[in-house]
């Protein structure tokens, strides 16, 4: 039974651990994403509204920077997940 109030205890800090860093990771990742949609906005109010090509060369870009921002959070929480596994 002691081990198991110890196991709790441990486990009742690394959740608190875990929930810290990804609320941190989803900050970061939040305010990366409004950089991101400033962009968006600026770039598509400086170019002619019948200029498809272009219009579709920015929406491109912007989802390419959002696929990239995801893919580092998934990875980033992945680490996340692993140290405090490993700990």
């Amino acid at each position: 039974m002691k081990f198991f109030d110890m196991f709790l205890d441990y486990l009742g800090d690394e959740t608190k651990d875990i929930v810290s860093l990804q609320k941190e990771l989803d900050d970061r990742a939040t305010r990366e994403k409004e950089r991101i949609e400033e962009r968006l906005e600026q770039e598509l109010v400086s170019i002619d509204p019948t200029d498809f090509k272009t219009k579709t060369r920015i929406w491109e870009e912007y989802y390419d920077a959002l696929d990239e921002l995801g893919g580092r959070y998934n990875k980033r929480l992945q680490e996340i997940l692993s140290n405090v596994a490993t700990a």
